[in-house]
């Protein structure tokens, strides 16, 4: 019973509050104007609300763009060899040319010396785009220093 106890209190504490269960929502307790308001209406010829992330032109830093260049370069690359996956993922694209070991795993490196300068260019820019990012990444509070 015991575990059961401790198992309860965890999910609690996971869970969203129910506000029928905890007595925050009853008809004696109306909703809160807030709550009332309803959503902004659409735009006439709108079948979705407006998305702020999407309206009007993105623009990517200059590392990201190399990232993109450096990411089509090797995408390129794979697609102009035979019998190639045409939805292949960048770890597919890694597999099919590092191949795998006799234990299953991906090798580190591979023999065809163009895929092994265009994946370290690719890596090379990601890691400019990961050092521009970083001081954002705690500025903004997704981590703690």
């Amino acid at each position: 019973q015991n575990v059961l106890r401790v198992i309860e209190n965890q999910i609690g504490e996971l869970t969203p509050p129910n506000p029928l269960r905890e007595g925050e929502l009853t008809p004696h307790k109306p909703l809160k104007e807030k709550e009332l308001t309803p959503p902004k209406p659409l735009r006439e010829g709108e079948l979705t609300p407006p998305n702020p992330l999407t309206e009007g032109e993105l623009k990517f830093s200059p590392e990201a763009t190399e990232v993109f260049d450096a990411g089509r370069e090797l995408w390129k690359y794979y697609h102009s060899q035979p019998n190639c996956n045409v939805n292949a993922s960048l770890y597919d694209i890694r597999e099919h040319f590092q191949g795998r070991n006799d234990k299953g795993k991906m090798n580190n490196k591979s023999k065809d010396e163009s895929y092994m300068k265009l994946i370290t260019n690719l890596r090379d820019k990601l890691k400019r785009l990961a050092q521009k990012i970083e001081p954002k990444v705690y500025e903004y509070g997704f981590l703690k220093e």
